[in-house]
C-alpha cells in the first residue's frame, strides 16, 4: 500500500547513498588505510542513516498521511458519502489541497441534495398533471355521454309523451265511467293498475325531458348565494326526514362569495343530492348538508352532501353519474338524478366528486367558480 510514494522515494535515493558509502568504509577498513578516514565516514554513515529516519518520519506526517487521507476521502465521496471530511492539518499546499476537498465535498453534497428535492418535485408535478389529465378525459367523457344521451332523451320523450297523455286521459274518462256504471271491483282494480303504471311511465317520460334541458345550453345566469340554494333544497325535505326518522344537518359558512349560474338547475342539482341521500340512510341516521371555502380564498366554494347510510359499493363508484345507473328498486328511481346534477354542475364549470366506504356512508363534494375567479379567469 502506497509503494509508490514520495517518502519511499526519498528514502531509497538515502538508502543508495548509505549502501555506497557503507561499502566504501568496509573497503578503507579491510585495507587498513587511512583510519581516520574509516571513522569519519562511519559517522557520515550514521548521519546519514538518522538523516533518512527523520526525513521519512517527517515526510510520513506532512505529506504521505494527508495525502492518503484525502486519497481514502475520494473513495468515500465516489461511493456516495459526503458526510465526512479531510483533517486540515498545516496551511500549506496540502492543506489547501485538504481546504479545497472539504469544499468540493460540500458542494458536491449540496448538489445532490438539490437534485434529490428537484427529483422529487418533479416527480409530484407529474404526478398531479397525469391525475389531472385523467380526471379531465374522464370528465369529458362523461360530459360527452350526458350531451348524446340528452339527445337522444329528448327525442325519445317525444314521442311518447302524447302517447302516454292519451292514454291518462282515457283511463280518467274509463274510470269515471266505470264509477257511473258501478262496474265490478275487479275492472275497477284493473284500471286503478293500468292508471298507476301510466303514470309512471308520464313520470318516466318527464324525467327525460328534464334530464334533456339539464344537458343544455339553456340558462338564466345570475349571481347567487350558495346558501340561498341549499336552504330552499333543504326546506323541500324537511317533512320527509322528519317522518323517516333521518336528522338533516345545516352547516353552512356566512362569508361565501356569490357564484354565477341558474339558480333553478343549480336548486334541482342540490335536490337530487339530498334525495339519494335521504333514500340510502335509515331511521335514525345523519345528512349533513355543508358549504365552505376552498384553499381559503374567495376564488372557489365547496358544498357537500353527506349521509350515514349504507354508502356506495367500490365497483359502483365510476358508474354512478351514468345515465339510468341506478342500485335503487324499480319503482323508486330511474337512475337520472345524479347525472342531471353532474351535468349542471359541469354546467357551471364546476366539478362534482364521490366518496364512500361501503356501509359507512356516502359523500358529494362539489367545487364550483365564484364570480370573483370567473372575472379573473377572463
Amino acid at each position: 500500500m502506497f509503494r509508490n510514494s514520495l517518502v519511499n522515494k526519498i528514502l531509497g535515493l538515502n538508502l543508495v547513498i548509505l549502501i555506497a558509502v557503507f561499502s566504501l568504509f568496509i573497503i578503507l577498513s579491510a585495507t587498513g588505510q587511512n583510519k581516520n578516514m574509516a571513522g569519519i565516514i562511519f559517522i557520515a554513515l550514521v548521519s546519514i542513516l538518522s538523516t533518512a529516519i527523520i526525513i521519512r518520519l517527517a515526510l510520513k506526517r506532512i505529506v504521505a498521511d494527508p495525502v492518503r487521507d484525502v486519497i481514502q476521502h475520494i473513495k468515500d465521496v465516489g461511493s456516495g458519502s459526503f458526510d465526512k471530511f479531510v483533517d486540515v492539518r498545516s496551511s500549506d499546499e496540502i492543506g489547501e489541497l485538504a481546504a479545497g476537498f472539504n469544499q468540493m465535498t460540500q458542494n458536491l453534497s449540496r448538489s445532490c441534495q438539490e437534485l434529490e428535492q428537484w427529483t422529487k418535485e418533479l416527480e409530484s408535478r407529474v404526478h398531479d398533471r397525469t391525475k389531472e389529465l385523467q380526471d379531465t378525459q374522464v370528465h369529458l367523457i362523461q360530459t360527452e355521454k350526458l350531451a348524446a344521451t340528452g339527445k337522444l332523451a329528448a327525442g325519445v320523450a317525444h314521442e311518447i309523451n302524447n302517447p302516454i297523455g292519451i292514454i291518462l286521459n282515457r283511463i280518467e274518462c274509463l274510470e269515471m265511467e266505470a264509477a257511473e256504471k258501478k262496474v265490478g271491483k275487479e275492472i275497477m282494480n284493473d284500471l286503478k293498475v293500468i292508471s298507476e303504471h301510466a303514470k309512471r311511465v308520464s313520470k318516466i317520460v318527464g324525467g327525460l325531458l328534464a334530464f334533456s334541458r339539464q344537458t343544455s345550453k339553456d340558462s338564466k345566469l345570475e349571481q347567487i348565494n350558495v346558501n340561498d340554494i341549499l336552504e330552499k333544497a333543504v326546506i323541500l325535505f324537511d317533512r320527509i326526514a322528519l317522518q323517516k326518522g333521518v336528522q338533516i344537518e345545516k352547516r353552512f359558512y356566512n362569508g361565501l362569495s356569490p357564484i354565477m349560474g341558474d339558480a333553478q338547475k343549480l336548486e334541482q342539482a342540490m335536490v337530487n343530492l339530498i334525495d339519494n341521500a335521504l333514500d340510502a340512510t335509515d331511521r335514525g341516521g345523519r345528512i349533513i348538508v355543508e358549504s365552505r371555502k376552498k384553499f381559503r380564498n374567495d376564488y372557489f366554494v365547496q358544498i357537500l352532501v353527506s349521509d350515514t347510510g349504507c354508502g356506495i359499493p367500490k365497483e359502483n363508484l365510476n358508474k354512478i353519474f351514468d345515465p339510468f345507473f341506478t342500485t335503487k328498486d324499480v319503482r323508486k328511481g330511474t337512475g337520472l338524478g345524479l347525472a342531471v346534477s353532474y351535468g349542471i354542475i359541469k354546467e357551471h364549470h364546476g366539478k362534482i366528486e364521490v366518496k364512500s366506504l361501503g356501509g359507512k356512508g356516502a359523500a358529494f363534494i362539489i367545487t364550483i367558480p365564484t364570480v370573483a375567479e370567473i372575472y379573473k379567469g377572463s
